[in-house]
């Protein structure tokens, strides 16, 4: 069990593909030979090893991610998947990530240049909560852990996080801990503002105008018109094709939507902390 250890966890953070020496590995009848380990290599033995002990899974988190992977933007890891879906049946691939659109692109299942085109394959998106159905999954959550919260707090905690499952989770948590709606949501809101600072810092790496059209979005600028005025008024001018880009490319990442020709953030508490 070591050896498969060394070799799925490797070097860095996609380490068990881009591959690890090894003296040799012998496992479900599959032996390595003592060379530089291919990524076809890892899954052939993961798909024997599926064979006698049941189903092997592979899941991907954040997997937008891994069009970085490697000289060719991760095409060499999804070749190595389709094969695997093709030709290994015990080996089965999950995928999941926050940024959607991105995910879909990297993934390719539409596209024709993908290795990945054309496969069978199943989708669960997890959309923000309608407020009955969030409300009921804070009254779930406090009565597994036998607490007893009065419905106006419930109502209000819906008002202010809308229903982005996982800050009405990081609420409850910590109303269970803490034992008061006030304690609670400050520290929602707490963890939210770190953790969307540091997002936005990632976004500004690649473009300081993203961080603007959001801060134009949170201040009630939804046209597109008026995001472009105040875009250029902070960092001069852009040309129509570029800030169309940007904006399709944070309704990608999940930020925002454009719905009746207007643009909306998705997230209250990010509506929130920008305002701030």
């Amino acid at each position: 069990m070591d050896e498969i250890r060394k070799m799925l966890l490797g070097k860095g953070r996609f380490g068990f593909l881009s591959g690890i020496k090894l003296d040799s590995v012998s496992l479900a009848g599959i032996k390595l030979k003592p060379k530089e380990t291919k990524i076809i290599d890892v899954l052939e033995l993961l798909n024997g090893l599926g064979e006698k002990f049941g189903r092997v899974v592979l899941a991907f988190d954040e997997a937008q991610y891994l069009r970085f992977y490697g000289p060719r933007g991760g095409k060499d890891l999804l070749a190595g998947i389709a094969y695997a879906y093709d030709s290994l049946p015990n080996i089965g691939f999950v995928f999941t990530g926050s940024e959607v659109g991105l995910l879909h692109d990297f993934v390719g299942i539409d596209n024709y240049s993908s290795p990945l085109f054309g496969r069978v394959y199943e989708e669960v998106e997890v959309k923000p909560f309608p407020r009955e159905l969030s409300e009921a999954f804070l009254r779930a959550g406090f009565d597994e852990v036998g607490l007893k919260v009065p419905e106006e707090e419930i109502k209000r905690a819906v008002d202010e996080l809308d229903g982005i499952p996982g800050w009405l989770v990081e609420f409850g948590f910590n109303y269970w801990k803490g034992g008061s709606f006030g304690k609670a949501m400050e520290r929602t809101v707490e963890r939210a503002r770190a953790m969307i600072r540091e997002e936005l810092f990632e976004l500004e790496k690649r473009s300081p105008r993203y961080s603007l059209i959001l801060r134009a979005i949170a201040m009630g600028l939804s046209r597109w018109r008026d995001i472009r005025d105040y875009v250029e008024a902070k960092s001069g001018p852009v040309t129509n094709a570029r800030l169309s880009t940007l904006l399709k490319n944070l309704e990608k990442m999940g930020w925002v939507r454009k719905e009746n020709g207007e643009y909306r953030i998705i997230d209250p508490l990010v509506e929130r902390i920008l305002k701030g």
